[in-house]
């Protein structure tokens, strides 16, 4: 692990020690409307799914229902421990959680027809951009489907942070269109637009994606 990546850890998991969850305000048990309209739909690919920065797992369980298997990672051991303690649905299979971080994703080519990002891509550095979207497009099976929520405004507390991260990931204008250019030709988009997606998150420049993968 990196130094950057070792001092991001540390911090994420002083906050999660210190804090009740009910205190983190992006924290919802609620699945966006757009991933419950998504996992209605009859061409949704058939695999495996993987919630990248999974927190405490809220996400991660809800595709249980139309993936197996489920992985959930996330930086922080605390909220993998708690995540791992996340109730299983009715008729569903448990989901699999492990501590690890982006844009290292220890998975295989192809491994997964689903990847979810709900907030960890516009926390990262930069020069981490590249590479993430090079790794989400490398463990996406041909046809596989990539659901990406961002916001240049994080919730309060980390807002210099979020917007350090945001300011060199893409360059200049908005964050709708930094994803479009930082996703590679192998990702096909699918719908790319500004859109408020958490409550908890203050007004700002925020962003859905759907990609899919190029067979």
């Amino acid at each position: 692990m990196t130094e950057e990546a070792s001092d991001k850890r540390g911090k994420w998991e002083e906050r999660y020690a210190t804090r009740d969850l009910s205190q983190f305000s992006w924290l919802t048990s609620e699945l966006p409307a757009q991933l419950r309209e998504l996992l209605q739909r009859d061409d949704l690919p058939k695999g495996a799914a993987l919630d990248v920065g999974c927190g405490p797992g809220t996400m991660t369980v809800g595709l249980t229902s139309a993936f197996h298997p489920t992985v959930g990672f996330d930086i922080v051991r605390d909220a993998v421990e708690a995540a791992r303690k996340q109730p299983v649905p009715e008729g569903a299979r448990p989901a699999t959680f492990l501590v690890a971080s982006a844009p290292d994703m220890p998975f295989r080519d192809g491994a997964f027809a689903f990847v979810l990002d709900r907030g960890c891509l516009h926390v990262l550095p930069g020069p981490a951009w590249a590479p993430y979207f090079d790794t989400v497009q490398r463990i996406l099976q041909p046809g596989g489907l990539f659901q990406l929520f961002a916001a240049r405004k994080a919730p309060q507390g980390f807002m210099a942070r979020a917007k350090k991260a945001i300011g060199g990931g893409g360059g200049q204008g908005s964050l709708v269109e930094r994803i479009q250019r930082m996703a590679p030709p192998s990702l096909e988009p699918l719908d790319v637009r500004a859109l408020t997606w958490a409550e908890g998150v203050r007004r700002g420049d925020q962003a859905y994606a759907l990609f899919r993968k190029r067979a």
